[in-house]
């Protein structure tokens, strides 16, 4: 289960939210007693101009204590509607790379439809292949006005099933949470609360800007918003997170890293690249999440006998 519980760290990139079947991480208790004490309130209106492209794509590094552990990938894809009904669609993929793989080839893929008018999910599709154990989910946000629901179906290989999560304010899931933070303008003290689907599970985050700081990453080096927080789950408050995110102070608004604390350390996520269009990862990544068994090698080319 380890690459499962970085994946979902870094997915979120900030939100870090971990896997529902992870350990509980040690929190201090006086960083738990101000989790509690902190008003959950709205969070303010989305910016009217998005700082990102149709198109956009970011490229990551994840490592776990400082070990390679793979590669995620976010991208904003065209919007889809027009009007009222207009949705932004956001995809992630991951994929563990050949170290991890040892221990488990996982290969993920989840879409994320926005409401355009308010920015807030309509719905969430994930799928994963972990050691040859295919995982889905399907998530549909209701309206306050429809009860404040994520209606969650899940299938495990042959096993399913349905669950209700009430939320309290601002509702979205692990991508949706990390366009979402791109479109706030921060200020240093800052306070944000929003809960979060995760791995069958609601979590709430809570957390504040702390400043300005200088950060370099495999992309370059930033001038970017450091937002700490804790994300707790709302049916087991013993299993809480550490969580830490850097968001670039200029017109793009990057997620630049990302640092996740779980029970066995620092789960980090570092930009590498910024492109546009598919990544070529999708391809195989969605054949093998549709397919029990990894793709078999392709056979090595014959040599000629050397006399």
């Amino acid at each position: 289960m380890l690459f499962e519980r970085v994946v979902v760290a870094a997915l979120a990139i900030g939100i870090a939210l971990p896997a529902a079947a992870a350990p509980a991480q040690s929190v201090s208790a006086t960083k738990l007693a101000a989790f509690q004490a902190q008003t959950c309130t709205p969070l303010p209106p989305s910016a009217s101009k998005l700082p990102w492209e149709a198109g956009e794509r970011l490229s990551f590094e994840i490592d776990v204590m400082g070990a390679s552990a793979g590669n995620l990938v976010l991208i904003a894809m065209p919007p889809v509607g027009k009007g009222t009904s207009q949705e932004l669609p956001f995809r992630s993929l991951a994929a563990s790379n050949s170290f991890f793989s040892k221990v488990r080839r996982v290969r993920g893929r989840s879409t994320s439809y926005v409401r355009a008018k308010d920015f807030h999910p309509r719905r969430y599709e994930e799928e994963t292949n972990e050691g040859g154990v295919l995982r889905s989910a399907q998530v549909v946000f209701t309206r306050p006005s429809d009860g404040s629901l994520m209606k969650v179906d899940w299938l495990r290989d042959k096993e399913k099933g349905h669950a209700n999560l009430r939320y309290q304010n601002d509702a979205f899931d692990p991508v949706s949470a990390a366009y979402m933070m791109r479109t706030l303008d921060f200020r240093e003290g800052q306070s944000l609360c929003f809960d979060s689907y995760g791995i069958r599970k609601l979590w709430r985050l809570k957390g504040k800007v702390v400043g300005l700081e200088e950060v370099r990453v495999p992309a370059g080096t930033f001038q970017a918003w450091h937002v700490e927080g804790l994300a707790v789950r709302t049916d087991d408050p013993r299993s809480a997170r550490e969580i830490h995110v850097w968001i670039t102070n200029d017109e793009r608004r990057l997620p630049v890293a990302a640092l996740g604390v779980i029970d066995l350390g620092a789960v980090r996520a570092q930009l590498s690249s910024v492109g546009k269009g598919p990544d070529p990862s999708e391809e195989s990544i969605t054949a093998e999440i549709a397919s029990p068994s990894p793709p078999a090698p392709k056979p090595a080319t014959a040599r000629p006998l050397v006399k």
